[in-house]
C-alpha cells in the first residue's frame, strides 16, 4: 500500500475525530462552521442519530471513502508545491 494512501486515511480519521467533538461540543449555526463539517455529519450521520438502516450506512461509507480520496489529492498537491518550492530556492543558491 503506498504511503500516500495510509497517510490520506490517518488524515481522514483525525478529520473525523476533531469533527465529532465539534459537533458534539459546540453546536453552533455559523454558516462557516456548517461548510467544514458537512462532510463529517454526512459520514458520522448513522452514529449521531442511532439509525443503522443500510441507505444511512451505504451514504456514510460513500462519504468517508470521498473524504479519504480527497485526502489523496490534497495531500499530492501539497507534496508537489513543496518539492516544485524547495527546488526553486535550490536553484536560486
Amino acid at each position: 500500500m503506498k504511503k500516500q494512501y495510509f497517510e490520506a486515511a490517518v488524515l481522514t480519521i483525525f478529520y473525523l475525530v476533531f469533527s465529532w467533538v465539534a459537533i458534539a461540543q459546540f453546536p453552533s449555526e455559523n454558516s462557516l462552521m456548517e461548510v467544514v463539517l458537512f462532510p463529517a455529519k454526512f459520514c458520522l450521520a448513522p452514529f449521531i442519530e442511532k439509525d443503522f438502516s443500510l441507505e444511512q450506512l451505504n451514504m456514510s461509507f460513500f462519504g468517508l471513502y470521498f473524504l479519504w480520496s480527497f485526502n489523496c489529492v490534497y495531500l499530492s498537491v501539497i507534496k508537489s508545491t513543496l518539492k516544485q518550492l524547495s527546488w526553486k530556492t535550490l536553484s536560486k543558491l
